[in-house]
């Protein structure tokens, strides 16, 4: 269904991090949420995708009006979601930067 989407929106009042805004923007698909929690972790207003005040309707329905009526913005902000996804929030990424945590810990706190 997300890659079908021309656009992912996520109006939360509250997020810690949310998995279906990073599969979305993984999808290549421009992203607009509300800036809450760890969705400004994720989201880079104007750069990677778009946020918006939360409880501010319109404003969502603004930003809504505006991508969808503006394709070449929707292909450059889901270009780079996708690749700001890929970079930040793969596996491989992930594992590597827990293992790069663990080895920088003092040995003692290491074998507890």
């Amino acid at each position: 269904y997300l890659q079908a989407s021309d656009l992912f929106v996520l109006p939360s009042d509250s997020e810690a991090m949310p998995n279906s805004l990073i599969e979305a923007m993984a999808c290549g698909l421009p992203c607009i949420a509300t800036a809450v929690g760890g969705v400004l972790d994720i989201v880079e207003d104007g750069v990677n995708g778009v946020l918006v005040p939360a409880g501010d309707e319109d404003r969502l329905h603004a930003a809504i009006r505006s991508l969808l009526g503006d394709e070449g913005e929707r292909t450059r902000l889901g270009e780079r979601a996708r690749t700001d996804a890929v970079r930040r929030h793969d596996r491989r990424s992930n594992v590597d930067r827990f293992a790069e945590m663990l080895a920088s810990l003092p040995e003692t706190a290491r074998g507890r």
